[in-house]
């Protein structure tokens, strides 16, 4: 993979996950052209992805795979990449402790600071073990 860059985000998104490739063209063709911007793939389009993956379990290599390249973001230079990452996706995995329970297995230790600066943020209660037992390492 090249170096990551906001403006190319959703491409490198689809190169890791090709899994998301139909609903990003759904996605695409409902904004007619326009670019829906980083925060709206994300947010449309791979949080719903990782729920389903959290909640139904298994799939582990899938759910290494996207948060391996999440870990990738949160490392990047260009706080535009790291805000997506923190903003979109670790801010709506802690609106439920279960799924932030799951995906704390998985991520690395870059998005596990960022998810635990946004739970502190925003109130919520952090997590008793919060790296501990990870699968994802």
């Amino acid at each position: 993979m090249t170096t990551l860059t906001y403006e190319k985000l959703d491409t490198e998104l689809l190169m890791v996950l090709p899994e998301l490739r139909e609903r990003y063209k759904e996605e695409s063709r409902w904004w007619k052209g326009e670019h829906p911007g980083q925060h709206i793939i994300f947010g449309d389009l791979l949080n719903p992805f990782l729920i389903v993956l959290l909640e139904r379990g298994g799939d582990h290599a899938l759910l290494k795979r996207a948060f391996a390249f999440l870990e990738k973001m949160a490392k990047s230079q260009d706080i535009r990449v790291v805000n997506v990452v923190a903003v979109t996706v670790c801010e709506r995995l802690g609106d439920n402790p279960t799924w932030l329970a799951k995906a704390r297995n998985y991520m690395g230790p870059c998005t596990t600071r960022l998810s635990i600066e946004v739970e502190k943020g925003l109130g919520r209660e952090p997590l008793e073990r919060e790296s501990e037992n990870k699968q994802g390492s």
